[in-house]
């Protein structure tokens, strides 16, 4: 049974490549949600007078940088502020989301938002118009 088993492919070599497998899917999970945020932003700023993104590239800059900052800095927010987000029954969260926004109108030029009132209120957009378009590009799935 053991040799039939190694000489199956079942083995390390199979391990090893479901690992690649698995880490070529994340990228592309990645690399989705970046497009899906940079339609995002885009999107956003062409609704609020107080967003203004200098073109389709900067958001994609600007989604990146939101990626990497949510990716650094927003687990440990999030941990941080874990006793208000429970009394607001995660309204806060869209608090943070701003918090973030207004950050990456600090790091990317050409991404501008006015006040931290339209960055929180762009937040709770980017947060819907994000579920909806992975909800029109996610195939559905089969129920056996």
């Amino acid at each position: 049974m053991g040799r039939a088993y190694r000489k199956s492919g079942f083995g390390k070599n199979n391990q090893r490549n479901n690992r690649q497998l698995k880490g070529v899917f994340e990228l592309a999970k990645f690399v989705n949600r970046w497009i899906v945020n940079s339609i995002s932003i885009y999107v956003i700023a062409w609704l609020f007078e107080g967003v203004a993104v200098k073109g389709f590239a900067t958001a994609m800059s600007a989604a990146l940088m939101l990626s990497v900052l949510n990716m650094l800095i927003r687990p440990v927010l999030i941990v941080l502020t874990l006793p208000i987000n429970i009394m607001t029954l995660g309204i806060f969260t869209f608090i943070l989301n701003g918090f973030m926004l207004k950050a990456v109108d600090f790091f990317v030029g050409g991404f501008m938002i006015d006040s931290f009132a339209t960055a929180v209120l762009a937040s709770v957009m980017l947060t819907f118009l994000n579920m909806a378009i992975t909800g029109m590009t996610k195939p559905e799935r089969r129920r056996r």
